[in-house]
Protein backbone atom coordinates (compact mmCIF):
# COMPACT_ATOMS: atom_id res chain seq x y z
CA UNK A 1 0.00 0.00 0.00
CA UNK A 2 1.59 3.04 -1.18
CA UNK A 3 1.52 6.62 0.91
CA UNK A 4 -1.81 7.97 -1.15
CA UNK A 5 -3.90 4.58 -1.30
CA UNK A 6 -5.70 3.52 2.16
CA UNK A 7 -8.13 0.60 1.12
CA UNK A 8 -6.86 -2.71 2.46
CA UNK A 9 -7.71 -6.32 1.65
CA UNK A 10 -8.59 -9.80 2.81
CA UNK A 11 -7.19 -12.35 0.76
CA UNK A 12 -10.04 -14.00 -1.82
CA UNK A 13 -12.21 -16.80 -0.42
CA UNK A 14 -15.16 -18.85 -2.06
CA UNK A 15 -18.46 -18.71 -0.80
CA UNK A 16 -21.79 -20.23 -2.75
CA UNK A 17 -19.19 -20.71 -5.25
CA UNK A 18 -18.53 -17.03 -5.44
CA UNK A 19 -14.69 -15.74 -5.13
CA UNK A 20 -15.02 -12.81 -2.58
CA UNK A 21 -12.66 -9.90 -2.42
CA UNK A 22 -13.65 -8.15 0.96
CA UNK A 23 -12.35 -4.27 0.88
CA UNK A 24 -11.72 -1.99 3.47
CA UNK A 25 -12.22 1.61 2.39
CA UNK A 26 -10.85 3.08 5.97
CA UNK A 27 -7.03 4.04 6.50
CA UNK A 28 -8.10 3.72 10.42
CA UNK A 29 -10.69 2.87 12.94
CA UNK A 30 -13.50 5.20 12.22
CA UNK A 31 -16.91 4.50 13.61
CA UNK A 32 -19.98 5.53 15.27
CA UNK A 33 -20.13 3.63 18.22
CA UNK A 34 -17.33 2.55 20.70
CA UNK A 35 -18.29 -0.74 21.29
CA UNK A 36 -16.93 -2.40 23.85
CA UNK A 37 -17.42 -6.33 22.07
CA UNK A 38 -15.92 -4.88 18.47
CA UNK A 39 -13.87 -7.58 17.19
CA UNK A 40 -11.71 -4.98 15.64
CA UNK A 41 -11.13 -3.09 18.77
CA UNK A 42 -12.59 0.13 20.33
CA UNK A 43 -12.46 3.46 18.14
CA UNK A 44 -10.39 5.82 18.93
CA UNK A 45 -12.05 8.08 15.77
CA UNK A 46 -15.55 8.37 16.79
CA UNK A 47 -18.25 10.59 14.73
CA UNK A 48 -21.24 10.57 13.32
CA UNK A 49 -20.35 12.73 10.47
CA UNK A 50 -18.61 11.78 7.28
CA UNK A 51 -15.25 11.92 7.51
CA UNK A 52 -12.50 13.09 3.91
CA UNK A 53 -9.78 10.52 3.60
CA UNK A 54 -7.18 12.01 1.03
CA UNK A 55 -6.15 8.94 -1.71
CA UNK A 56 -9.30 7.45 -2.81
CA UNK A 57 -8.71 7.99 -6.20
CA UNK A 58 -5.45 6.25 -5.90
CA UNK A 59 -7.41 3.53 -3.64
CA UNK A 60 -9.93 3.14 -6.64
CA UNK A 61 -6.88 2.21 -9.50
CA UNK A 62 -5.91 -0.52 -6.48
CA UNK A 63 -8.71 -1.46 -6.43
CA UNK A 64 -9.48 -1.85 -10.53
CA UNK A 65 -6.11 -3.93 -10.20
CA UNK A 66 -7.18 -5.72 -7.96
CA UNK A 67 -10.09 -7.16 -9.84
CA UNK A 68 -8.80 -7.36 -12.61
CA UNK A 69 -6.07 -9.78 -11.37
CA UNK A 70 -8.30 -11.61 -9.30
CA UNK A 71 -11.22 -12.01 -11.01
CA UNK A 72 -13.83 -11.99 -7.70
CA UNK A 73 -17.92 -12.38 -7.96
CA UNK A 74 -18.41 -10.43 -5.22
CA UNK A 75 -17.10 -7.32 -3.40
CA UNK A 76 -17.61 -7.70 0.44
CA UNK A 77 -16.51 -4.16 1.04
CA UNK A 78 -15.99 -4.52 5.55
CA UNK A 79 -14.52 -1.79 6.81
CA UNK A 80 -12.35 -1.71 9.81
CA UNK A 81 -15.41 0.29 11.35
CA UNK A 82 -18.31 2.12 9.75
CA UNK A 83 -18.02 2.18 6.23
CA UNK A 84 -20.66 4.62 5.38
CA UNK A 85 -18.83 7.60 7.42
CA UNK A 86 -16.22 7.47 4.25
CA UNK A 87 -17.43 10.69 2.53
CA UNK A 88 -16.63 8.44 -0.94
CA UNK A 89 -18.95 5.25 -0.39
CA UNK A 90 -21.03 6.29 -2.83
CA UNK A 91 -18.30 7.03 -5.61
CA UNK A 92 -16.98 3.85 -3.90
CA UNK A 93 -20.28 1.68 -4.31
CA UNK A 94 -20.67 3.15 -8.24
CA UNK A 95 -16.51 2.62 -9.39
CA UNK A 96 -18.23 -1.47 -8.19
CA UNK A 97 -21.28 -1.20 -9.72
CA UNK A 98 -19.57 -0.03 -13.21
CA UNK A 99 -17.21 -2.99 -13.17
CA UNK A 100 -20.52 -5.23 -13.08
CA UNK A 101 -19.70 -6.79 -9.72
CA UNK A 102 -22.29 -7.18 -6.77
CA UNK A 103 -21.41 -5.51 -3.61
CA UNK A 104 -22.31 -7.08 -0.20
CA UNK A 105 -21.87 -3.87 2.45
CA UNK A 106 -21.32 -4.49 6.40
CA UNK A 107 -22.70 -1.43 8.33
CA UNK A 108 -24.49 -1.00 11.31
CA UNK A 109 -26.72 1.11 9.47
CA UNK A 110 -27.10 3.83 11.93
CA UNK A 111 -26.25 6.46 9.84
CA UNK A 112 -29.35 5.37 7.42
CA UNK A 113 -31.81 6.73 10.30
CA UNK A 114 -30.66 10.21 9.39
CA UNK A 115 -32.01 12.12 6.85
CA UNK A 116 -28.93 13.66 5.23
CA UNK A 117 -27.52 10.20 4.71
CA UNK A 118 -31.16 8.59 3.47
CA UNK A 119 -31.37 11.44 0.64
CA UNK A 120 -28.28 10.32 -0.45
CA UNK A 121 -28.82 6.15 -0.40
CA UNK A 122 -31.79 6.61 -2.49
Amino acid sequence: MGALDYFSYKNIYVEDNKRILEVNVLPEKCCNFDCVFCPIGRSASKTDMQKSFSGTENSLIELEKKINELSPGLIFINSKGEALLNDKIGDIIDFIEDKGLPIRLFTNGYLLGKDEYMKNCQ
